[in-house]
Protein backbone atom coordinates (compact mmCIF):
# COMPACT_ATOMS: atom_id res chain seq x y z
CA UNK A 1 0.00 0.00 0.00
CA UNK A 2 1.01 3.50 -0.83
CA UNK A 3 1.60 6.08 1.34
CA UNK A 4 -0.09 9.50 0.03
CA UNK A 5 2.18 12.22 0.10
CA UNK A 6 -0.25 16.15 1.05
CA UNK A 7 0.86 19.29 0.69
CA UNK A 8 -0.40 22.59 2.32
CA UNK A 9 -2.76 24.23 -0.25
CA UNK A 10 -4.45 27.54 -0.11
CA UNK A 11 -3.29 31.08 -0.47
CA UNK A 12 0.07 31.56 -0.36
CA UNK A 13 -0.07 35.37 0.79
CA UNK A 14 -1.38 33.96 4.02
CA UNK A 15 0.83 31.07 4.19
CA UNK A 16 4.49 30.99 6.30
CA UNK A 17 6.66 27.98 4.65
CA UNK A 18 8.95 26.14 5.70
CA UNK A 19 12.30 26.26 3.57
CA UNK A 20 12.57 23.72 0.53
CA UNK A 21 8.09 23.13 1.63
CA UNK A 22 5.72 22.59 -1.26
CA UNK A 23 2.93 24.32 -1.32
CA UNK A 24 -0.67 24.12 -3.68
CA UNK A 25 -1.65 27.81 -4.28
CA UNK A 26 -5.76 27.79 -5.32
CA UNK A 27 -5.63 31.07 -7.12
CA UNK A 28 -4.00 30.27 -9.89
CA UNK A 29 -3.82 26.47 -10.11
CA UNK A 30 0.10 26.50 -9.32
CA UNK A 31 2.42 24.31 -6.95
CA UNK A 32 5.26 26.23 -5.42
CA UNK A 33 7.97 25.42 -3.58
CA UNK A 34 9.60 27.95 -1.04
CA UNK A 35 13.41 28.65 -1.05
CA UNK A 36 13.89 31.75 0.23
CA UNK A 37 10.99 32.79 -2.21
CA UNK A 38 7.95 30.69 -3.77
CA UNK A 39 9.21 29.28 -6.92
CA UNK A 40 6.25 27.67 -9.47
CA UNK A 41 7.61 24.81 -10.37
CA UNK A 42 4.35 22.95 -12.04
CA UNK A 43 0.29 23.90 -12.86
CA UNK A 44 -1.43 26.36 -14.92
CA UNK A 45 2.09 29.15 -14.56
CA UNK A 46 4.01 26.92 -15.98
CA UNK A 47 1.94 24.63 -18.35
CA UNK A 48 0.07 27.45 -20.36
CA UNK A 49 -2.57 26.76 -22.30
CA UNK A 50 -2.44 26.31 -25.80
CA UNK A 51 -5.06 28.00 -27.81
CA UNK A 52 -5.12 27.92 -31.47
CA UNK A 53 -6.08 30.97 -33.96
CA UNK A 54 -5.22 32.54 -37.27
CA UNK A 55 -2.64 30.99 -38.23
CA UNK A 56 -1.94 28.28 -35.51
CA UNK A 57 -3.78 25.25 -34.90
CA UNK A 58 -3.59 21.90 -32.31
CA UNK A 59 -3.64 18.37 -33.85
CA UNK A 60 -2.90 15.10 -32.01
CA UNK A 61 -1.23 11.83 -32.49
CA UNK A 62 -3.38 8.97 -34.05
CA UNK A 63 -2.36 7.14 -31.48
CA UNK A 64 -3.63 9.67 -29.12
CA UNK A 65 -7.01 8.24 -28.71
CA UNK A 66 -8.18 10.41 -25.27
CA UNK A 67 -5.94 13.64 -26.65
CA UNK A 68 -4.37 14.32 -23.98
CA UNK A 69 -0.87 15.27 -25.83
CA UNK A 70 -1.84 17.98 -28.23
CA UNK A 71 0.76 19.32 -30.19
CA UNK A 72 0.42 23.42 -31.27
CA UNK A 73 1.96 23.92 -34.95
CA UNK A 74 1.54 26.24 -37.85
CA UNK A 75 -1.18 26.02 -40.26
CA UNK A 76 -0.44 24.99 -43.88
CA UNK A 77 -1.18 28.46 -45.09
CA UNK A 78 -0.70 31.47 -43.01
CA UNK A 79 -1.59 35.01 -43.50
CA UNK A 80 1.39 37.69 -42.58
CA UNK A 81 2.01 41.17 -43.86
CA UNK A 82 6.02 40.16 -43.54
CA UNK A 83 8.72 37.58 -42.55
CA UNK A 84 11.98 37.57 -42.61
CA UNK A 85 13.69 34.55 -42.68
CA UNK A 86 17.81 33.82 -41.94
CA UNK A 87 17.53 35.55 -38.94
CA UNK A 88 19.88 33.34 -36.57
CA UNK A 89 22.46 32.47 -39.20
CA UNK A 90 25.35 34.13 -41.17
CA UNK A 91 23.18 34.25 -44.53
CA UNK A 92 21.59 37.93 -45.53
CA UNK A 93 18.00 37.64 -44.62
CA UNK A 94 15.68 37.58 -47.15
CA UNK A 95 12.59 39.58 -46.26
CA UNK A 96 8.88 38.48 -46.92
CA UNK A 97 6.75 40.86 -49.00
CA UNK A 98 6.78 44.28 -47.58
CA UNK A 99 5.79 47.46 -48.47
CA UNK A 100 8.85 49.74 -49.49
CA UNK A 101 7.29 52.79 -49.56
CA UNK A 102 5.35 55.20 -52.11
CA UNK A 103 6.12 58.62 -53.87
CA UNK A 104 3.96 61.00 -55.71
CA UNK A 105 4.10 63.35 -58.25
CA UNK A 106 7.22 61.40 -60.17
CA UNK A 107 8.10 58.98 -62.64
CA UNK A 108 10.58 57.35 -60.28
CA UNK A 109 10.80 55.21 -57.43
CA UNK A 110 14.06 55.49 -55.94
CA UNK A 111 15.13 52.11 -54.31
CA UNK A 112 18.80 52.39 -53.13
CA UNK A 113 21.16 55.40 -52.39
CA UNK A 114 23.91 55.57 -55.42
CA UNK A 115 27.75 55.69 -54.38
CA UNK A 116 30.38 54.26 -56.03
CA UNK A 117 31.87 52.03 -53.35
CA UNK A 118 28.31 51.24 -52.30
CA UNK A 119 27.82 47.89 -51.02
CA UNK A 120 24.03 48.01 -50.84
CA UNK A 121 21.85 45.53 -52.90
CA UNK A 122 18.21 44.87 -53.19
CA UNK A 123 16.63 41.68 -55.37
CA UNK A 124 13.70 39.91 -55.67
CA UNK A 125 10.38 40.13 -56.90
CA UNK A 126 9.00 43.87 -56.85
CA UNK A 127 5.26 44.54 -56.74
CA UNK A 128 4.61 47.96 -58.45
CA UNK A 129 1.36 49.99 -58.39
CA UNK A 130 0.96 52.72 -60.71
CA UNK A 131 -2.05 55.46 -60.18
CA UNK A 132 -2.69 57.57 -62.77
CA UNK A 133 -6.34 59.67 -62.44
CA UNK A 134 -8.57 56.89 -62.30
CA UNK A 135 -6.54 54.43 -64.10
CA UNK A 136 -4.26 51.85 -61.79
CA UNK A 137 -1.35 49.79 -63.40
CA UNK A 138 -0.28 45.96 -61.56
CA UNK A 139 3.39 45.21 -62.26
CA UNK A 140 5.62 42.35 -61.49
CA UNK A 141 9.31 42.46 -61.98
CA UNK A 142 12.28 40.81 -60.65
CA UNK A 143 15.02 42.72 -60.53
CA UNK A 144 18.37 42.86 -58.79
CA UNK A 145 19.59 46.80 -57.65
CA UNK A 146 23.22 47.56 -56.54
CA UNK A 147 23.91 50.42 -55.05
CA UNK A 148 27.36 51.16 -57.05
CA UNK A 149 24.58 50.97 -60.22
CA UNK A 150 26.82 48.00 -61.99
CA UNK A 151 25.37 44.67 -62.54
CA UNK A 152 21.62 45.73 -62.40
CA UNK A 153 18.66 43.71 -63.99
CA UNK A 154 15.02 43.50 -64.43
CA UNK A 155 12.94 41.31 -66.09
CA UNK A 156 8.80 42.00 -65.84
CA UNK A 157 6.06 43.61 -67.06
CA UNK A 158 2.43 45.23 -65.91
CA UNK A 159 -1.04 44.24 -66.91
CA UNK A 160 -0.92 47.95 -69.44
CA UNK A 161 2.69 46.24 -71.23
CA UNK A 162 4.13 49.35 -70.55
CA UNK A 163 7.72 48.25 -68.59
CA UNK A 164 9.42 49.79 -65.80
CA UNK A 165 13.08 50.20 -66.62
CA UNK A 166 16.26 50.86 -63.84
CA UNK A 167 17.37 54.47 -63.83
CA UNK A 168 20.38 55.90 -61.82
CA UNK A 169 18.94 59.05 -61.45
CA UNK A 170 20.78 62.40 -60.49
CA UNK A 171 18.57 65.18 -58.47
CA UNK A 172 18.70 69.30 -58.20
CA UNK A 173 20.14 68.65 -54.75
CA UNK A 174 23.02 66.55 -56.33
CA UNK A 175 21.90 63.49 -54.58
CA UNK A 176 22.21 60.47 -56.77
CA UNK A 177 19.83 57.25 -56.53
CA UNK A 178 19.20 53.59 -58.16
CA UNK A 179 14.90 53.05 -59.19
CA UNK A 180 12.56 52.00 -61.05
CA UNK A 181 11.11 54.71 -63.35
CA UNK A 182 7.93 54.95 -65.28
CA UNK A 183 6.78 57.46 -68.07
CA UNK A 184 4.89 60.67 -68.00
CA UNK A 185 0.90 60.33 -69.37
CA UNK A 186 -1.16 62.23 -71.93
CA UNK A 187 -4.09 63.42 -69.48
CA UNK A 188 -6.72 66.12 -69.27
CA UNK A 189 -5.91 68.90 -66.40
CA UNK A 190 -8.68 71.64 -65.07
CA UNK A 191 -7.98 74.71 -64.16
CA UNK A 192 -10.10 77.59 -62.90
CA UNK A 193 -10.01 81.52 -64.17
CA UNK A 194 -11.91 84.45 -62.80
CA UNK A 195 -12.52 86.98 -65.47
CA UNK A 196 -14.11 90.22 -64.49
CA UNK A 197 -15.20 92.79 -67.18
CA UNK A 198 -18.18 95.50 -66.91
CA UNK A 199 -21.33 93.53 -68.55
CA UNK A 200 -20.15 89.78 -68.40
CA UNK A 201 -18.94 86.93 -70.55
CA UNK A 202 -20.06 85.57 -74.02
CA UNK A 203 -19.58 81.61 -74.67
CA UNK A 204 -19.29 81.06 -78.58
CA UNK A 205 -20.49 77.25 -79.45
CA UNK A 206 -18.63 75.86 -82.31
CA UNK A 207 -20.16 72.80 -84.00
CA UNK A 208 -18.97 70.04 -86.38
CA UNK A 209 -21.11 69.23 -89.27
CA UNK A 210 -20.09 65.95 -91.98
CA UNK A 211 -22.63 66.33 -94.56
CA UNK A 212 -19.82 63.10 -95.93
CA UNK A 213 -16.59 62.53 -95.93
CA UNK A 214 -15.76 65.18 -98.60
CA UNK A 215 -18.19 67.84 -97.80
CA UNK A 216 -17.36 68.74 -94.05
CA UNK A 217 -17.35 72.31 -92.36
CA UNK A 218 -17.99 74.37 -88.66
CA UNK A 219 -20.89 76.17 -88.02
CA UNK A 220 -21.10 78.54 -85.15
CA UNK A 221 -23.99 79.17 -82.85
CA UNK A 222 -25.58 82.00 -85.27
CA UNK A 223 -25.35 79.39 -88.46
CA UNK A 224 -22.23 80.84 -90.27
CA UNK A 225 -20.00 78.24 -91.78
CA UNK A 226 -16.26 77.56 -92.85
CA UNK A 227 -15.54 73.98 -95.17
CA UNK A 228 -12.84 72.45 -94.33
CA UNK A 229 -10.36 71.76 -97.83
CA UNK A 230 -10.13 68.04 -98.16
CA UNK A 231 -6.14 67.08 -98.09
CA UNK A 232 -6.45 63.91 -99.78
CA UNK A 233 -3.09 64.08 -100.96
CA UNK A 234 -1.60 63.77 -97.68
CA UNK A 235 -1.86 60.50 -96.63
CA UNK A 236 -2.71 60.07 -92.78
CA UNK A 237 -0.69 57.49 -91.09
CA UNK A 238 -3.84 56.73 -89.06
CA UNK A 239 -5.33 54.11 -92.72
CA UNK A 240 -3.75 52.28 -94.47
CA UNK A 241 -6.28 52.29 -97.64
CA UNK A 242 -5.83 54.45 -100.71
CA UNK A 243 -6.98 58.79 -100.37
CA UNK A 244 -10.41 57.52 -101.39
CA UNK A 245 -11.89 54.88 -98.98
CA UNK A 246 -12.91 56.02 -95.48
CA UNK A 247 -10.60 55.86 -92.94
CA UNK A 248 -7.93 58.77 -91.62
CA UNK A 249 -7.76 61.95 -93.45
CA UNK A 250 -6.46 65.22 -93.10
CA UNK A 251 -8.78 68.64 -93.51
CA UNK A 252 -7.30 71.68 -93.58
CA UNK A 253 -8.92 75.80 -93.17
CA UNK A 254 -6.88 78.25 -92.91
CA UNK A 255 -6.05 80.42 -89.74
CA UNK A 256 -8.02 83.29 -90.76
CA UNK A 257 -11.30 81.14 -91.36
CA UNK A 258 -10.45 79.83 -88.19
CA UNK A 259 -10.53 83.09 -86.32
CA UNK A 260 -13.55 84.48 -87.93
CA UNK A 261 -15.48 81.24 -86.80
CA UNK A 262 -14.55 81.09 -83.40
CA UNK A 263 -14.11 84.14 -82.74
CA UNK A 264 -10.63 83.55 -81.51
CA UNK A 265 -8.37 87.09 -81.16
CA UNK A 266 -4.85 87.62 -82.63
CA UNK A 267 -3.85 87.67 -78.99
CA UNK A 268 -5.22 85.45 -76.40
CA UNK A 269 -2.04 85.32 -73.88
CA UNK A 270 -1.51 81.64 -74.98
CA UNK A 271 0.74 79.30 -77.31
CA UNK A 272 -1.70 80.20 -80.00
CA UNK A 273 -0.31 83.74 -80.20
CA UNK A 274 2.46 82.08 -82.12
CA UNK A 275 0.12 81.61 -85.20
CA UNK A 276 -1.14 84.57 -87.11
CA UNK A 277 -3.95 84.46 -89.76
CA UNK A 278 -1.25 83.82 -92.74
CA UNK A 279 -1.08 80.48 -90.59
CA UNK A 280 -3.23 76.90 -91.58
CA UNK A 281 -5.08 74.59 -89.33
CA UNK A 282 -5.28 70.91 -89.86
CA UNK A 283 -7.51 68.35 -88.61
CA UNK A 284 -6.92 64.04 -88.80
CA UNK A 285 -10.57 62.86 -88.63
CA UNK A 286 -11.14 59.79 -88.85
CA UNK A 287 -14.93 58.49 -90.16
CA UNK A 288 -16.08 55.18 -91.73
CA UNK A 289 -19.39 53.50 -93.63
CA UNK A 290 -21.09 53.00 -90.33
CA UNK A 291 -21.58 56.89 -90.21
CA UNK A 292 -19.27 56.91 -86.83
CA UNK A 293 -16.48 59.62 -86.62
CA UNK A 294 -13.66 60.68 -84.20
CA UNK A 295 -11.00 63.85 -84.26
CA UNK A 296 -7.44 61.95 -83.77
CA UNK A 297 -5.20 64.84 -84.43
CA UNK A 298 -4.83 68.21 -84.69
CA UNK A 299 -2.24 70.75 -85.19
CA UNK A 300 -1.57 74.11 -86.64
CA UNK A 301 1.34 74.94 -89.07
CA UNK A 302 2.64 78.78 -90.07
CA UNK A 303 3.14 77.65 -93.76
CA UNK A 304 0.59 75.65 -95.70
CA UNK A 305 1.52 71.64 -95.78
CA UNK A 306 2.57 70.42 -98.97
CA UNK A 307 4.89 67.83 -99.02
CA UNK A 308 2.99 65.46 -96.90
CA UNK A 309 1.86 64.27 -93.21
CA UNK A 310 5.81 65.90 -91.79
CA UNK A 311 4.85 69.23 -92.77
CA UNK A 312 2.03 68.83 -90.35
CA UNK A 313 3.23 67.54 -87.41
CA UNK A 314 6.62 69.22 -87.17
CA UNK A 315 4.74 72.79 -86.02
CA UNK A 316 2.57 73.26 -83.41
CA UNK A 317 0.37 70.32 -81.72
CA UNK A 318 -3.33 71.28 -80.74
CA UNK A 319 -4.77 67.16 -80.03
CA UNK A 320 -3.52 64.13 -80.61
CA UNK A 321 -5.61 61.25 -79.74
CA UNK A 322 -3.08 58.76 -78.83
CA UNK A 323 0.83 59.71 -77.83
CA UNK A 324 2.05 56.44 -78.94
CA UNK A 325 1.05 57.31 -82.46
CA UNK A 326 3.43 60.36 -81.74
CA UNK A 327 6.69 58.42 -80.23
CA UNK A 328 9.45 58.35 -81.16
CA UNK A 329 8.40 60.31 -84.39
CA UNK A 330 7.00 63.64 -82.36
CA UNK A 331 8.28 66.61 -84.11
CA UNK A 332 6.29 69.07 -82.82
CA UNK A 333 8.04 72.30 -81.80
CA UNK A 334 5.08 73.45 -79.50
CA UNK A 335 1.99 72.36 -77.60
CA UNK A 336 -0.70 75.16 -78.36
CA UNK A 337 -3.69 73.03 -76.66
CA UNK A 338 -3.97 75.67 -73.62
CA UNK A 339 -5.69 77.96 -75.98
CA UNK A 340 -9.03 75.72 -76.36
CA UNK A 341 -11.20 74.46 -74.04
CA UNK A 342 -12.10 70.61 -75.18
CA UNK A 343 -15.03 68.69 -74.68
CA UNK A 344 -14.71 65.41 -73.26
CA UNK A 345 -16.96 63.29 -75.60
CA UNK A 346 -15.75 64.29 -79.14
CA UNK A 347 -11.60 64.49 -77.97
CA UNK A 348 -11.89 61.24 -76.45
CA UNK A 349 -8.26 59.64 -75.58
CA UNK A 350 -9.86 56.74 -75.54
CA UNK A 351 -10.77 54.39 -78.76
CA UNK A 352 -14.21 55.40 -79.30
CA UNK A 353 -15.97 56.91 -82.00
CA UNK A 354 -19.04 58.84 -82.16
CA UNK A 355 -22.31 58.15 -84.21
CA UNK A 356 -23.20 61.13 -86.69
CA UNK A 357 -26.21 61.89 -88.85
CA UNK A 358 -24.85 63.57 -91.97
CA UNK A 359 -26.11 67.05 -91.75
CA UNK A 360 -26.77 67.60 -88.13
CA UNK A 361 -24.20 69.58 -86.21
CA UNK A 362 -22.20 67.92 -83.07
CA UNK A 363 -21.00 70.50 -80.70
CA UNK A 364 -17.21 70.03 -80.42
CA UNK A 365 -15.67 73.12 -78.80
CA UNK A 366 -17.20 76.73 -76.71
CA UNK A 367 -15.03 79.39 -76.91
CA UNK A 368 -15.41 82.15 -74.07
CA UNK A 369 -15.06 85.63 -74.86
CA UNK A 370 -14.90 88.31 -72.44
CA UNK A 371 -17.30 90.61 -72.56
CA UNK A 372 -16.60 94.12 -69.63
CA UNK A 373 -18.60 93.32 -66.88
CA UNK A 374 -18.67 90.88 -63.81
CA UNK A 375 -16.58 88.63 -62.75
CA UNK A 376 -17.37 84.88 -64.29
CA UNK A 377 -15.49 81.76 -63.57
CA UNK A 378 -14.24 80.03 -67.01
CA UNK A 379 -12.91 76.51 -67.04
CA UNK A 380 -9.91 75.50 -68.51
CA UNK A 381 -8.71 71.92 -69.82
CA UNK A 382 -5.54 71.18 -71.18
CA UNK A 383 -3.50 67.76 -71.96
CA UNK A 384 -0.54 67.76 -70.16
CA UNK A 385 2.14 65.20 -70.39
CA UNK A 386 2.03 64.97 -66.36
CA UNK A 387 3.93 62.01 -63.89
CA UNK A 388 1.79 59.19 -61.84
CA UNK A 389 -0.43 60.36 -58.98
CA UNK A 390 1.50 57.78 -56.86
CA UNK A 391 3.74 54.74 -57.07
CA UNK A 392 3.56 52.57 -54.98
CA UNK A 393 6.12 49.62 -54.51
CA UNK A 394 6.33 45.88 -52.27
CA UNK A 395 9.09 43.68 -52.26
CA UNK A 396 9.73 40.25 -51.68
CA UNK A 397 13.74 39.65 -51.48
CA UNK A 398 16.98 40.14 -50.14
CA UNK A 399 17.36 43.33 -48.82
CA UNK A 400 20.67 44.40 -47.87
CA UNK A 401 20.78 48.57 -47.58
CA UNK A 402 22.85 50.82 -45.67
CA UNK A 403 20.33 53.90 -45.54
CA UNK A 404 17.45 53.90 -47.14
CA UNK A 405 16.68 56.52 -50.00
CA UNK A 406 14.18 59.55 -49.61
CA UNK A 407 10.52 59.25 -50.75
CA UNK A 408 9.70 63.12 -50.70
CA UNK A 409 11.75 63.97 -54.32
CA UNK A 410 8.86 65.06 -57.30
CA UNK A 411 9.36 64.86 -60.97
CA UNK A 412 10.81 68.71 -61.15
CA UNK A 413 13.48 67.53 -58.61
CA UNK A 414 14.83 65.26 -61.16
CA UNK A 415 18.16 67.02 -62.87
CA UNK A 416 18.98 64.03 -65.56
CA UNK A 417 18.34 60.58 -65.81
CA UNK A 418 20.40 57.06 -67.47
CA UNK A 419 18.83 53.77 -67.53
CA UNK A 420 20.84 51.08 -66.30
CA UNK A 421 19.17 47.88 -66.91
CA UNK A 422 15.96 47.12 -68.66
CA UNK A 423 13.94 44.37 -69.77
Amino acid sequence: MMNRVLVPFGTKENYTPLNRELFWNVENQTLYIWYDKWIPIAGDYKQFLMKAGDNLEIVYRDDDLEKLYPILRLKDDIDINTMTLGKNSNTARWKGTVKIGEVKDTTFFPVVNYSAGSKDVVGGEFLIKITRGDDIEYGLYHSTLTGCGSMCSNFGSDDKNVKCTVNKITYIDGTTAIGFRTFSSLRKKTTYEEITGEEGLHTRDIYFVINSKDDIYFQDSDGEKVKFTNRFDIISTGTDSDADSYGCHWYEMSMSDFRRITGIPLTTGSNLDQYDNNSYVYFDIYINDQSQFSIDRAFITHTRADTGEDDIVSDGKIWCHNPYWMTPNDKSVVDVSDGFEFLDNVFDDSSNNLDYTPGSPIKIMSVYMVIPGQTTTVTHTELLYLPPDKIEVWFNGWNIRESDPSFEKVESDISSSIVVARD
